[in-house]
């Protein structure tokens, strides 16, 4: 009897070998789950920044698009060095179209407008000192007033209350006053009410926006510039207005005929060793 019990006691317990076997299997288990989740919480962190990256870059074109297609048609212009790129175009604050206008050699200065209004039933205001274009060729047509393509408004009557600030117009035909006359007529008769530049800039790893007065030269500074995106790495070309290098972040090309110039957005960004490129071809949404 004590015998058996002697045996049973054995057969129920383990041997040192056994023990050491569990012990070693059990910590390769551990290594390789405590591995498993390591390369899983990397794989997370890495997506988390990839998709900052991502979302970063992607507010940045979504907003360049949305106020570039807006833009006064053929009013881009890039400039730079290998320290700065700028591309500028000048909003439009407003368009509009026109009956008359006054061309050429004339000494006429009056612009037969029809009442600007959208189909909401928003108006636009037309004042003093505003700048009206009217069939921009090239970007020196927007900005160089001695091309005789942008005027700037001198006055405003209609046959209603004599001025231009409500809507009450007989044919809703409004007559603006001009600097001087225009030295082409647009096909469509549209004109474009501006006042003001928007520059993208791409300096020192960042996304900068400024807006400045109508010049007609390009500013390549960037006081007064705020940031809209970082960890940019384009590398600069030396004279991007004159010849576009492969990695250049902003482009302008040459439009088709009786159509607007448009740009090609081209950035690329790195953080952390996560890299993301956004590309964009960017058109206006008005003619000349």
């Amino acid at each position: 009897m004590e015998y058996l019990m002697a045996k049973f006691s054995v057969q129920k317990g383990f041997t040192l070998i056994e023990l050491v076997t569990v012990i070693v299997i059990l910590g390769i288990v551990g290594l390789g789950i405590s591995s498993f989740m390591g390369n899983t919480m990397l794989l997370f962190a890495g997506s988390v920044e990839r998709e900052q990256l991502m979302n970063e870059g992607r507010f940045a074109v979504t907003r360049m698009q949305r106020e570039m297609a807006r833009a006064v048609p053929n009013s881009f212009r890039i400039a730079g060095n290998s320290g700065v790129h700028c591309v500028e175009f000048t909003p439009v604050v407003w368009p509009a179209s026109y009956a008359t206008a006054p061309f050429g050699s004339t000494s006429n200065r009056t612009i037969n407008m029809f009442w600007p209004h959208d189909p909401d039933g928003n108006y636009h205001i037309v004042a003093n000192d505003q700048h009206i274009v009217i069939y921009p060729l090239q970007p020196a047509d927007v900005y160089d007033q001695s091309r005789n393509r942008k005027a700037r408004v001198t006055g405003c009557s209609d046959d209603g209350d004599g001025h231009c600030l409500t809507r009450d117009d007989s044919d809703d035909v409004i007559q603006v006053q001009v600097d001087r006359a225009f030295q082409q007529a647009s096909p469509h008769h549209y004109a474009y009410f501006v006042n003001r530049t928007i520059s993208y800039c791409v300096a020192n790893g960042n996304v900068y926006r400024k807006e400045e007065n109508m010049n007609t030269s390009q500013s390549l500074s960037l006081s007064g510039a705020v940031i809209v995106a970082e960890h940019v790495t384009n590398p600069l070309s030396g004279n991007p207005a004159s010849t576009y290098a492969a990695n250049d972040p902003f482009m302008v090309f040459a439009g088709p005929a009786g159509k607007s110039n448009f740009v090609r957005i081209n950035l690329q960004f790195n953080d952390n060793g996560e890299q993301v490129n956004h590309f964009q071809e960017v058109h206006v949404a008005f003619k000349p």
